[in-house]
């Protein structure tokens, strides 16, 4: 069989492939519609390409099949996409912002990124789309760990997978270029330690350099820090930046409870060959970052004690870290420069970054948690009247870990009232969060706007 030959066959195994997932149902007719007819688009176009090639056109060949392997590989996706495997009212929210900050201008059709969800095996990523320049929309494949798919309150760490798509997206119809202000985020740590191979390798030699690193040094006396590891540490470091401007707290207290478990395994090596910074470090840029915003004092007052406790130790574990300063990798003056760039790619789109949240309604969705209630805002009047406020999807998440922090005093407070009241875990306090961003979808929808 001639190249071209398999080349053909190949053609007709995806489209087989497309065709075999209408059987199935994977989300909204809406959602469905869009990522199959992209599809198609994508496949129709590569097929009147293979009948324009011929045989001897090797190169030809050999990118239609790199097309081809890249469109099957999504298709394939598909089949991990059933609706029950992950949280959809999340997997929405990610829609929406995908759908306001990475429309890009250029394209044939400036429609919002198609968001393809689908339930992993271990890890929060987005598989972000090299799309060739024949496809019409973007398609951004989200991917929630199964196990954790009820865990909304650790879902805000798809902020830090957000970012990474920000760094591939030229200019967009707001006229922001998220890529060119990512890239000039990464190059404020000119001046830090991370600054090149010379500067990095005596950073890590520094006295006051954690153990971890010191048994790097210890096994390997001609260590040195490699360049290849510098781009890749800053930019990990700018996505978790951007996280925490886009989900505020929450996203530092579920980074944290996520990565802090295993980033005190001594087998864990930090070392120049590592693509991700170490923990401290990471952390270290966010605790700092939260307290330049002024994210760590409570918005509660003292009127409200119990709520306004719970805050204080959310906030404290959001905030919260060791004195040594060796994982510091921006001075304060840089780090501020640093989120004030990425602050840009939001500033056009009203209600997509973290805001701090009102008093009063934080105090309402606390309390609603206490009484293992959904943390919505909805009120029936003297008169029998109902209404509803909107809440946001970070200031639910913000709510759902001030309780958190707060419940055993929360609940003893109103066992009074309610004597039979239940005690909530962590996961019935995620599923709590989980169906109130699904009833705010409602309460949209109700007022007009689309699910």
């Amino acid at each position: 069989m001639e190249n071209l030959d398999f080349l053909r066959e190949e053609f007709l195994s995806v489209k087989a492939a497309l065709d075999e997932t209408l059987r199935h149902d994977y989300g909204s007719a809406r959602r469905s519609k869009d990522y199959f007819e992209e599809c198609m688009h994508r496949l129709d176009f590569i097929g009147d390409k293979i009948a324009e090639t011929a045989p001897e056109d090797a190169a030809d060949v050999a990118d239609l099949m790199e097309s081809l392997s890249a469109l099957g590989s999504r298709i394939c996706l598909i089949e991990r996409s059933r609706l029950g495997e992950f949280s959809w009212p999340f997997a929405a929210a990610i829609e929406e912002i995908a759908g306001k900050i990475f429309v890009r201008k250029h394209m044939s059709e400036p429609k919002p990124p198609i968001v393809h969800v689908i339930a992993e095996g271990m890890y929060y990523q987005i598989v972000n789309d090299k799309r060739a320049s024949y496809g019409r929309r973007r398609i951004m494949i989200v991917a929630f760990p199964r196990q954790l798919k009820h865990h909304v309150l650790l879902h805000s760490l798809f902020g830090h997978e957000l970012a990474h798509t920000a760094a591939m997206t030229p200019e967009t119809t707001s006229d922001v270029d998220p890529a060119v202000i990512v890239r000039d985020a990464m190059a404020l740590f000119e001046d830090g330690p991370l600054r090149d191979e010379t500067t990095a390798t005596e950073w890590f030699k520094r006295p006051d350099a954690p153990d971890q690193v010191k048994r790097v040094l210890s096994n390997d006396p001609n260590f040195r820090f490699r360049g290849k590891s510098l781009r890749s540490w800053r930019r990990e470091i700018v996505c978790d930046l951007f996280g925490l401007l886009l989900f505020g707290p929450s996203f530092a207290a579920a980074h944290r409870m996520i990565l802090e478990p295993v980033s005190g395994n001594p087998e864990r090596l930090i070392s120049d060959e590592s693509t991700h910074p170490p923990f401290m470090v990471r952390r270290r840029a966010i605790t700092q970052a939260v307290k330049s915003l002024g994210w760590n004092e409570p918005v509660c007052g003292i009127d409200v004690p119990l709520v306004r406790e719970a805050e204080a130790e959310f906030l404290a574990y959001t905030s919260g870290d060791s004195a040594t300063t060796w994982p510091d990798v921006l001075s304060p003056d840089q780090l501020k420069k640093v989120l004030d760039l990425l602050k840009e790619i939001f500033a056009p789109h009203a209600g997509v970054a973290y805001s701090k949240p009102n008093p009063s309604q934080l105090n309402e969705l606390v309390d609603r948690l206490a009484l293992c209630r959904p943390p919505i805002i909805q009120r029936i009047d003297a008169a029998g009247n109902l209404s509803t406020e909107e809440v946001t999807t970070h200031h639910c998440l913000y709510a759902g870990w001030t309780f958190w922090f707060g419940r055993a005093k929360l609940r003893e407070a109103r066992l009074s009232e309610y004597p039979r009241l239940p005690e909530l875990d962590f996961l019935k306090t995620n599923k709590l969060c989980d169906h109130a961003l699904l009833q705010q979808r409602a309460i949209a929808h109700s007022k007009g706007m689309p699910l």
